[in-house]
Order: structure tokens, then C-alpha cells, then sequence
């Protein structure tokens, strides 16, 4: 009788001599017999965006929504205003986020330049100057806004300020 540690190979057991070996490559079984031709229509490659163009193209639409929000929104802005500034925690979480944002766009984009580029520079040091006062300071600043969101006109020059801004920030980040 056959113990059940038996290391006869059976019918039921197939034997393994060794693992089926892996066909063989050689680099040029991956090289195609015909080099692709770059179509006639095609320009030269595109020049890799540069990071104030990178930054306008996420700053300018968000902008532009916020200022459209404001002109067409008036009443829901000031009611929203005036519902944030009644809560303290608020502000000082949106200083969070705005320090965050422009420290973001200044290491980014640290650059002070003679052309439309500044301006990009010139939103970063504002999102982080307002980001800080508002952790520092949250009372103060929920002292200020609400004197500022009284006055009638501030949505609507708001809006128009910063669709405008918005405006030119896009269509220079897009018009590299």
C-alpha cells in the first residue's frame, strides 16, 4: 500500500521539471518598422505654459464667477455677508484658506514684472495679507467687512472690479 507521502509521480499528478520559460525580446522586436511623421498641418510643439499663465488660468475664472455672482446676485451676497460675518469661526477659517491660496500663488509666482504678470503677484500678497489679518485678528476684521457691506454700492463695485480683473487675469493666462 501506497503511504499518502508518496513522491511517485501519479496519473492525477502531473510532473514539473521546470517553469515554461518566457519568450525572448531583443530591443529592436519594439521598434517600429516605419519612423511617425509628423502630420504637415502640425506647427512646432507647444511651449510648456509658464507658472504666471499656470496661476492666471485658475485665478481669473474663479474671479470672473465671483464677480458675476455679485452683479447678478446683489441682495444673496449682502444676506450671505452678512450671515458669515456673524460668525466668528467662519472668518477665521477663510483666513485659513486665503493665507493658504496666496502663499500658494506667491511660490508660485514671486515675480514683480513690468507687464500683466504683476498682477498675478500683486493677488497673491493680497490673499495673504488678508488671510493673515483675518486669523490674527477675526473680530477686527468682522469689524471692518461689516461696515464696508453696509455701504449700498460695494457688490456692484465689487463685482465690476473683479470681473474685470477676472477678465484680464484669463485672458492672459489663456493667450500664451
Amino acid at each position: 500500500m501506497q503511504s499518502m507521502h508518496s513522491t511517485q509521480p501519479t496519473q492525477s499528478q502531473p510532473t514539473h521539471s521546470q517553469p515554461p520559460k518566457p519568450p525572448k525580446y531583443s530591443a529592436q522586436s519594439f521598434q517600429r518598422a516605419e519612423p511617425i511623421q509628423p502630420s504637415s498641418q502640425a506647427g512646432p510643439p507647444a511651449a510648456a505654459p509658464q507658472p504666471s499663465h499656470k496661476v492666471a488660468r485658475l485665478v481669473g475664472p474663479v474671479l470672473v464667477m465671483i464677480g458675476t455672482g455679485m452683479l447678478a446676485n446683489g441682495p444673496t451676497y449682502r444676506l450671505m455677508a452678512g450671515q458669515f460675518l456673524a460668525t466668528l469661526p467662519l472668518i477665521y477659517f477663510s483666513g485659513i484658506l486665503m493665507l493658504v491660496s496666496g502663499l500658494a500663488i506667491l511660490n508660485a509666482h514671486p515675480q514683480w514684472t513690468s507687464d500683466w504678470r504683476s498682477v498675478v503677484t500683486a493677488v497673491g500678497w493680497i490673499l495673504t495679507c488678508v488671510g493673515a489679518f483675518r486669523i490674527i485678528a477675526p473680530q477686527f476684521a468682522n469689524f471692518i467687512a461689516t461696515a464696508v457691506v453696509d455701504n449700498g454700492g460695494f457688490f456692484t463695485g465689487a463685482g465690476i472690479v473683479l470681473l474685470a480683473l477676472g477678465g484680464f487675469i484669463t485672458f492672459k493666462g489663456y493667450s500664451a
